[in-house]
């Protein structure tokens, strides 16, 4: 179902960067979140937000929602259909063990079509009280790990061509295995402790 954005304030562009528009392909320049303090009567200089004269949801899922905007730049030109991706947070953690052992996880990624190794991690539940908790969680479900010394490693944006979501960075010492893994029913995950000096290739 197509529902249509309401029109008496048009929505910003999510922040973003040089990437890909018109739902993938090229589009001519950078595009910035929008805000500005300066007055209408100021010099600029750099780049500038984009207005966005209407917007489009074509899809909304629990765990992506497809937007297509409409966009005015700011030296006149118009893109007709820029798609924008709106996620929720998403959250992961190099978890190192007492024994100098990163606790990975090896499972199939569909989008790329194979089995490859990654970070724990995954999308922040609205019940999550912080991203460090969604974090824990996600690394407890996965691994079975908990435990350790946290540290925030950065926030990014993960595709800011396209996405609308942050993803937060973690870095937890000394984990250790505290329970058996408990992964969603649809994920078949292998964990894989693996030296920090080799990691797999």
């Amino acid at each position: 179902m197509v529902q249509r954005v309401a029109q008496a304030r048009p929505r910003p562009p999510a922040a973003g960067t040089f990437g890909a528009g018109r739902c993938g392909a090229a589009h001519p320049g950078p595009r910035i979140g929008a805000g500005s303090s300066r007055g209408r009567n100021e010099p600029v200089s750099g780049p500038l937000p984009w207005d966005v004269p209407g917007s489009v949801y074509l899809s909304r899922r629990p765990w992506m929602t497809l937007r297509r905007d409409r966009v005015r730049l700011p030296g006149g030109a118009v893109i007709e259909d820029f798609c924008v991706l709106e996620y929720p947070a998403w959250v992961n953690v190099l978890a190192v063990a007492p024994d100098d052992r990163a606790v990975l996880v090896r499972q199939y990624l569909h989008p790329v079509g194979r089995v490859d190794f990654e970070l724990p991690g995954g999308v922040a539940d609205p019940a999550d009280p912080s991203p460090e908790a969604a974090a824990r969680r996600e690394l407890l479900e996965e691994t079975g790990y908990g435990g350790g010394a946290w540290r925030p490693r950065g926030v990014t944006f993960p595709n800011s061509g396209t996405h609308t979501n942050l993803v937060y960075s973690f870095l937890a010492e000394g984990v250790e295995l505290v329970a058996p893994p408990a992964p969603e029913p649809t994920e078949q995950i292998e964990v894989v402790p693996t030296a920090v000096a080799d990691p797999p290739v």
